[in-house]
């Protein structure tokens, strides 16, 4: 057995344990996060196996951290969005001098591949072709007659989709938040609108405030590390922040609102998706204690530890304005 065979067969230990706390008669079975699928223990076996891993964080983007999801929502929406965070990072690359972009240009000097080389420094840009993907003749024909204002050499440089950029930060963070709180968190009522997006039933614009590093988006709060934070003030926009970081190149982090728990974190989520509250004078609490949090989520005595986690913030809180 292979190591990832390993790593699923150890989650689904964890996530079907963590399931009876909140379902004492569930049988041994799993649910899907995003579309809450049954899995079995016999969806484990095969070459194509139903039960997969999700990374927390794209591989791509240096994501460590796995949990589980079934093969059809892992191979659509999660491959989806990471394509989308993956060509934001090789634009990033380019902008920054670090790669090449490749496009295709038209215009009255036909259809050629170019490679496009940008300086920052020298702000310049240094176009070559690309020979084993443009017919000779028409290169020779740019080069015998140069593009001029009247005749450009036209392209379109590729950006990712806004909208799969939201969903991809809010599939993140939601599957982040499973791999801390479990079933606990992804069950619960709260999380309704966001599993909706999730399987297309909404429209990512809609959510476009509750993410930052977006164009247009909320001014992102400074000074928080990455990971998993509580936002207690502004009292009315309480819900989890959960700061992503951005490609090497961009300077900062990505930081998404996502609902939390009680009918707080469900009005503070509902506040941040009408208003896209900018953030800019707030009180945020780290919760340090996570590692522990998912280390418990098979332990009974521990049952409802992200609802604990949530009360003690507020109430911290209010012990502290109060005196």
């Amino acid at each position: 057995m292979g190591k990832a065979a390993n790593r699923r067969e150890q989650l689904f230990d964890r996530y079907t344990k963590n399931l009876r706390l909140i379902h004492p008669d569930a049988p041994d079975v799993i649910g899907c996060p995003i579309c809450k699928c049954t899995l079995t223990r016999g969806d484990l076996l095969g070459d194509n196996p139903r039960v997969t891993l999700a990374h927390t964080f794209p591989r791509s983007r240096g994501g460590s951290k796995t949990c589980l999801s079934c093969g059809t929502c892992n191979n659509t929406i999660g491959s989806r969005f990471e394509a989308a965070l993956s060509q934001e990072r090789t634009l990033a690359d380019w902008w920054n001098g670090r790669e090449s972009l490749r496009v295709r240009a038209g215009g009255s000097h036909g259809d050629v591949a170019l490679e496009l080389h940008f300086s920052p420094r020298r702000e310049t840009m240094e176009v070559r072709e690309v020979k084993e993907q443009t017919n000779p003749r028409k290169w020779e024909n740019i080069v015998a007659h140069p593009p001029t204002q009247e005749s450009p050499l036209s392209f379109i440089i590729p950006t990712p989709d806004y909208g799969d950029l939201i969903v991809a930060s809010i599939h993140s963070a939601f599957l982040h938040l499973f791999y801390h709180f479990g079933y606990e968190y992804v069950l619960h009522e709260n999380t309704v609108p966001v599993r909706q997006l999730l399987l297309g039933k909404s429209d990512p614009w809609d959510f476009r405030q509750t993410v930052s590093g977006m164009v247009p988006s909320p001014k992102a709060p400074e000074n928080l590390p990455e990971g998993v934070h509580i936002l207690c003030e502004p009292e009315q926009s309480a819900c989890f922040l959960v700061i992503q970081p951005l490609p090497d190149q961009i300077k900062g982090f990505r930081t998404v609102a996502m609902p939390g728990f009680r009918p707080n974190g469900k009005s503070g989520y509902s506040e941040m998706l009408q208003s896209g509250e900018s953030l800019q004078h707030f009180r945020a609490v780290t919760l340090d204690q996570l590692p522990h949090i998912t280390d418990r989520l098979t332990n009974p005595k521990y049952k409802g530890i992200g609802h604990g986690c949530w009360d003690r913030t507020f109430r911290t809180e209010a012990s502290a304005t109060d005196s």
